[in-house]
């Protein structure tokens, strides 16, 4: 609160007093009032625009002055002045006695934004999953109470974005989200205990430091993410029948290529690598790994794993979320070539006890079934089965490790199709 009177010789005598706040009990650091200059010659009946600047201290803000007369009567409700959000002022005479002003301050809100990572895996962190940033320019430390017609309140746009083997799930936190033009979306929900709308899946996100009452609030968002997942079916004939129309009953979300690695090579003239970093590609780089500490010297053949995003290859009626993987057979001169056991004149250089340690390897990093063709004459068991269709290639299904859940994945987009 400051006071001022004006005298007769143009004087002024001044207090400033700091309003008791529970917490923070200073929220003014400074205040100056000019009610009436000193220059000679002024007539104090004249009325003379009045400045009042609060300098606050950081977190806080002025939100206006209230003026009153030296009998408690209002004599006006000063707002800042435009582009400054600390001065405001008023026109008055000096020749009206004491005047009292009381000002209005607010603590500002708070934007606290995180990163988290939803069924993770030991050694995986949140820091790896992905990221956020503003897309109007850098963070506030605090952001502005809106005062109508004087000061709006920053509308926050914020993107998420997953890395490579992640998927962006959805955006979580208090109070609502907004659309580009500052308008409450009933949609969705940053809460499941909160509204009735979807979860926020949209990456781009568009905020306030404010609840649906217009109530400054400080925030706290959450960009949810998880490891790449396997949406769907591996095969149509894991489908119900209701889902085989189109042939796609599988997808990949925050799929990756298959890298080059230690004791595997990747067939030329294909890009049907693709798979979840975490999984597939593990179980084929440890296997590699393995081939190549038994010494032998031709590197293991991976032919193919599920095309970009999964689903129908066009080819095969498998293959569709990353689980399946396609092995040439290993040949005896040490070839890294392709061999079809079709084909009278490749069946010499088959090589069938490096293809049992194969098959073995990829028993022990977790295959669920692997069809090979019944002239390798290698014996069936619960794992390896006959399959025609199978002479120039061993076929490797992994488990499911997302349990094969349709549910559990959005729609598969039409380009997936």
């Amino acid at each position: 609160m400051w006071e001022k009177n004006c005298e007769r010789d143009n004087r002024i005598s001044e207090s400033l007093s700091n309003p008791v706040h529970p917490v923070n009990p200073v929220k003014i650091r400074e205040g100056s009032v000019t009610l009436c200059s000193d220059l000679p010659g002024l007539d104090p009946t004249v009325p003379q625009k009045i400045h009042f600047e609060m300098k606050m201290y950081a977190g806080y803000q002025h939100l206006y002055t209230v003026v009153y007369d030296e009998d408690g009567e209002l004599v006006a409700t000063v707002y800042p002045a435009q582009g400054l959000r600390e001065t405001t002022w008023i026109e008055t005479s000096c020749a009206g006695g004491r005047l009292r002003g009381v000002a209005e301050t607010v603590e500002q809100p708070t934007l606290a934004v995180d990163v988290r990572l939803e069924d993770g895996q030991p050694g995986m962190s949140s820091a790896e999953a992905g990221y956020y940033y503003s897309i109007d320019g850098a963070f506030r430390k605090y952001y502005s109470v809106e005062v109508p017609s004087y000061t709006q309140t920053e509308l926050i746009a914020i993107q998420a974005l997953e890395l490579p083997g992640f998927v962006f799930v959805r955006w979580e936190g208090n109070g609502v989200a907004l659309d580009s033009e500052g308008n409450v979306r009933e949609d969705v929900t940053l809460s499941p205990f909160v509204g009735a709308g979807q979860p926020y899946t949209e990456r781009l996100i568009y905020v306030k430091c404010q609840d649906s009452w217009l109530a400054p609030t400080s925030r706290e968002l959450t960009a949810v993410f998880r490891p790449c997942t396997h949406c769907g079916w591996r095969t149509a004939s894991e489908a119900p029948a209701a889902e085989r129309g189109d042939g796609v009953v599988g997808r990949l979300l925050g799929d990756t290529c298959l890298p080059d690695g230690l004791g595997y090579y990747k067939k030329a003239g294909t890009d049907d690598f693709y798979g979840c970093r975490w999984y597939i590609h593990t179980n084929i780089m440890v296997a590699g790994s393995l081939w190549w500490l038994s010494g032998m010297p031709a590197r293991i053949g991976i032919v193919g794993i599920s095309r970009q995003g999964g689903g129908s290859n066009g080819i095969s009626r498998s293959h569709q979320n990353g689980c399946d993987v396609d092995i040439r057979y290993v040949r005896n001169d040490d070839q890294e070539a392709a061999l079809d056991l079709a084909l009278p004149n490749d069946r010499p250089f088959f090589d069938r006890a490096k293809t049992k340690h194969l098959i073995n390897l990829m028993k022990l990093s977790g295959a669920e079934l692997i069809f090979i063709a019944p002239e390798t004459q290698i014996q069936e068991d619960a794992v390896v089965k006959h399959w025609s269709g199978h002479t120039h290639h061993m076929h490797v299904r992994f488990p499911d490790p997302d349990g094969g859940q349709a549910a559990t994945c959005p729609p598969c987009p039409v380009e997936y199709k």
